[in-house]
C-alpha cells in the first residue's frame, strides 16, 4: 500500500493562539474606543472590525501542507516516518467540521487534524489508516486496538474515587438517619441510576492502556 498525498492539518497551537489573539485584541480595541473616542456605537464597531481583521491576517496560517503516504509496515509523515509495529493504540475524534486521527505509537503521539470538506480528504485518510491497520493485524500476532478510555488507568482512578464516595455517601446516610429525607435518598437513587453504568463498564475491563 502506498497512498501518497498531501494533505492540509490544522495547528492546534495556532488555533489556541488565534483564539487568544481574537479575545484579546476584540475586547481592547472595543475598550479603548470607549475610553478615547465615544461611548455609543463605536466600541461594537470596534469590535467587530478587530475580528474580522484578526481573522483575514490568521486564517491561512492555520493550517500546514504535509506528506503523507504508507507502506505496509510505515507511516509516512513529511520527513519522518513511524513503524506500524510501534503503534499501541488509534482514534477518531469528529465533529461536523473537523477530524482527528490519533496514532499512539511507542515514543510519541501523532494528531492529524483536518476540515471535514466537500473532498472528504479526512474519511479518506481514515479508511486508509483503518486498512493498514486491519492487513497489520490480521498479518501479526499483535493486535492494534481502537482507543478505549475505560481502558485506561485514569478511567480506573476515576472509578475508585466515584465507587469510595458513593459508598462514604451510604455510610453517612446511615449513621445520621434522622438526617434521611425522601429528597436526599431520591437524589443517591438518581445519582447512582447514572454512575453505576460508568462504573460497571470501567471494572468490567480487564485491560489498561
Amino acid at each position: 500500500m502506498n497512498n501518497k498525498r498531501k494533505i492540509k492539518i490544522i495547528l492546534r497551537n495556532r488555533v489556541i493562539l488565534f483564539v487568544l489573539l481574537l479575545v484579546i485584541i476584540s475586547n481592547l480595541s472595543a475598550i479603548l474606543t470607549y475610553i478615547y473616542i465615544a461611548k455609543t456605537i463605536y466600541p461594537a464597531i470596534a469590535f467587530l472590525l478587530s475580528i474580522i481583521l484578526v481573522y483575514l491576517v490568521c486564517r491561512s496560517n492555520l493550517q500546514q501542507s504535509v506528506d503523507l503516504y504508507t507502506t505496509e509496515n510505515k507511516i509516512f509523515i513529511s520527513d519522518t516516518y513511524y513503524f506500524l509495529s510501534d503503534l499501541q493504540y488509534y482514534s477518531f475524534n469528529e465533529t461536523n467540521y473537523i477530524g482527528t486521527i490519533t496514532l499512539s505509537f511507542i515514543n510519541r503521539k501523532v494528531k492529524l487534524s483536518l476540515l471535514r470538506n466537500k473532498n472528504l480528504e479526512y474519511q479518506k485518510l481514515k479508511d486508509d489508516i483503518l486498512k493498514l491497520i486491519d492487513t497489520h493485524n490480521k498479518q501479526n500476532n499483535k493486535k492494534i486496538k481502537e482507543f478505549d478510555w475505560y481502558f485506561t488507568k485514569s478511567a480506573k482512578i476515576y472509578g475508585y474515587i466515584t465507587a469510595f464516595i458513593m459508598i462514604l455517601w451510604i455510610a453517612i446516610m446511615l449513621m445520621h438517619p434522622e438526617k434521611l429525607k425522601l429528597s436526599n435518598l431520591g437524589l443517591f437513587l438518581i445519582v447512582s441510576a447514572g454512575i453505576s453504568p460508568i462504573l460497571l463498564r470501567i471494572f468490567g475491563n480487564n485491560k489498561s492502556v
